[in-house]
């Protein structure tokens, strides 16, 4: 557990520091550490990893829905009631603007990253317990349910005043739902790329703020 939480924690920063400093676009600097990780990842498990199968007493519902409730209350604090929340809020709305408001825009998003990292390596603390082995396929194309889902829950791709803490537990929630129902409707896994593809072009024509949207010509 402190291994996935520490290493999540250092590739949190190592974005944070990436996008902060360089002011490389979030996105584009995720997916290419992403990248990365990735290559690391596969030279070191050279295939894949197993651990002891004892590890699975982790693996208990009591303990992830005790553990989401948790987190959820305390980052719902975090962002809703702190001003850190508001800062984070303010940089998505306008970082110029935040920055003339005296908010320490570098070290805000290093923040966020940092604890975006934590939380991405506690989460693959329970995903490695689950299966009680690792390779570098795991968690494959997972930023593409993360991103289905926060949309799902109506978060805003504009970011800033608009963004909803819900926003994240519905979507999750929903998208939890969504797998299982397909799973146990015996869907198959090309179709159910294909509902999700669906579902993103849909719910990015609904939610899509085009008044606030950035034109380049």
């Amino acid at each position: 557990l402190p291994a996935s939480v520490l290493t999540g924690l250092l590739i949190g920063c190592i974005n944070g520091l990436f996008i902060s400093r360089l002011h490389v676009g979030s996105f584009i600097g995720t997916l290419a550490v992403s990248f990365v990780a990735r290559g690391v990842t596969t030279w070191l498990l050279n295939g894949s990893l197993g651990i002891p199968v004892s590890m699975r007493v982790f693996d208990k519902d009591i303990v992830k829905i005790t553990l989401f409730i948790i987190v959820s209350i305390v980052f719902y604090i975090l962002f809703e009631y702190t001003s850190y929340g508001k800062h984070c809020r303010a940089i998505g709305a306008s970082a110029e603007a935040a920055n003339q408001s005296g908010i320490k825009v570098e070290r805000v998003r290093l923040m966020a990253f940092a604890i975006s990292g934590l939380l991405c390596g506690l989460a693959g603390f329970f995903s490695l317990v689950r299966t009680c082995t690792a390779s570098s396929k795991t968690g494959s194309a997972f930023e593409f349910n993360v991103l289905l889902a926060v949309l799902l829950g109506g978060m805003p791709l504009t970011g800033g005043w608009a963004v909803k803490f819900r926003s994240a537990l519905i979507g999750s929630i929903s998208m939890a739902v969504m797998y299982n129902g397909m799973s146990l409707m015996e869907i198959n896994g090309l179709t159910q790329q294909l509902i999700q593809g669906a579902i993103l072009i849909a719910v990015v024509v609904i939610s899509f703020d085009r008044k606030n949207a950035v034109v380049i010509k």
